[in-house]
């Protein structure tokens, strides 16, 4: 299996400042669900059959993945998940959490009912729905932004998960061979959690609204930009089951430069005075964490000066450096560079 790479962690809070551009709509988007393995002759048969049907029927009106908890493409969190669902063979379908009696005999007039129920489901107001923002820096760096929204007062214990589903994959699947077309492979919780971060519990009053981020190595996990889709699910946990609420995807992915990504978390970066004569300040007000953060002096073609500051990660907020000019430093024209895993900008100072 591959190893997925998980850069960052979660920040939940309310009315965070970089997703309130994020839209959420007023949408019940059904679920559907396969359950199946890589061994598991029934599921490259007539499961492959039903799901084939189920994907050219609902297209653009349910979100649909097929989540493997044994064999090849098996995943803890596939495995979860079933273990969630109840599953006690393969394959298994479920709208939403409810299983859809489909087998070898039915499967074909399963179809439009399953069809129906997804579009009844469709009708109805939702409680809480999900928006997703994609961005994707010329690293490879995927990010993940969602905002959850309540429109109606509920009472209840509420979580949302975002995983990674991949759209095409070519691969080994008995009853169709060594080479199947493999289509919305459940690949990844990008969350710590199967069943994601926890929205609240008790009474939530209508317009709520929590904001979740986080990032996704693309290039270490080895999938592309363009054959992803990432699914936001809102669970309600009763007892020790975790009920389907409502869900939501994107494949949108806004292509951002590194660059773009930095000075967008650096709100400020000055320097005074400029020019400097013997000592300056730098004031840095940051309005994201900033990773593999450095602080450089130095000349017009690249060589160190001074490392002002070097960390992991610096933290939201404001920050200050001191600069002490050698006694030997010539008077001339320089940069100060701050370079992170996000990108590098840098700022011309004046030594006089």
């Amino acid at each position: 299996m591959k190893s997925f790479l998980l850069t960052g962690i979660f920040v939940l809070v309310s009315l965070f400042m970089g997703a309130q551009e994020i839209e959420v709509p007023n949408t019940q988007i059904p679920l559907i669900t396969k359950i199946s393995a890589s061994w598991c002759p029934h599921c490259g048969g007539w499961g492959w059959s039903f799901f084939d049907g189920l994907l050219a029927d609902n297209a653009g009106k349910a979100i649909m993945m097929t989540t493997h908890y044994s064999g090849d493409y098996r995943t803890d969190e596939g495995a979860a998940m079933a273990s969630n669902f109840g599953i006690i063979g393969q394959p298994e379908f479920y709208l939403g959490t409810n299983k859809i009696s489909a087998n070898s005999g039915n499967y074909s007039s399963m179809i439009p009912m399953v069809s129906s129920n997804v579009s009844s489901q469709r009708s109805e107001k939702p409680m809480v729905q999900s928006g997703l923002k994609l961005s994707l820096q010329t690293s490879g760096l995927l990010k993940v932004e969602a905002k959850a929204k309540f429109f109606e007062s509920t009472n209840g214990e509420y979580y949302m998960g975002l995983y990674l589903v991949e759209n095409d994959f070519v691969g080994p699947q008995a009853g169709q061979g060594s080479a199947a077309q493999h289509k919305n492979i459940f690949r990844a919780s990008l969350m710590d959690h199967t069943f994601g971060d926890l929205l609240g519990a008790g009474m939530m009053a209508a317009d709520t609204e929590m904001d979740m981020e986080t990032t996704f190595d693309l290039n270490a996990s080895g999938f592309q930009a363009g054959n992803i889709e990432i699914i936001a699910i809102i669970w309600e946990k009763v007892g020790i089951k975790y009920q389907y609420v409502n869900a939501n995807s994107s494949k949108s992915i806004q292509l951002v430069s590194a660059n773009e990504e930095v000075e967008k978390s650096v709100a400020q970066f000055t320097v005074a005075p400029n020019p400097i004569e013997k000592r300056a300040v730098v004031e840095l007000q940051l309005a994201n964490p900033l990773e593999a953060f450095q602080l450089r002096w130095i000349t017009l073609d690249g060589k160190t000066i001074q490392v002002l500051s070097s960390a992991n990660s610096i933290n939201t907020g404001q920050h200050r450096f001191e600069i002490e000019r050698p006694a030997s430093m010539a008077a001339g024209v320089y940069l100060l560079q701050l370079s992170s895993a996000q990108g590098t900008i840098s700022k011309k100072i004046l030594l006089q």
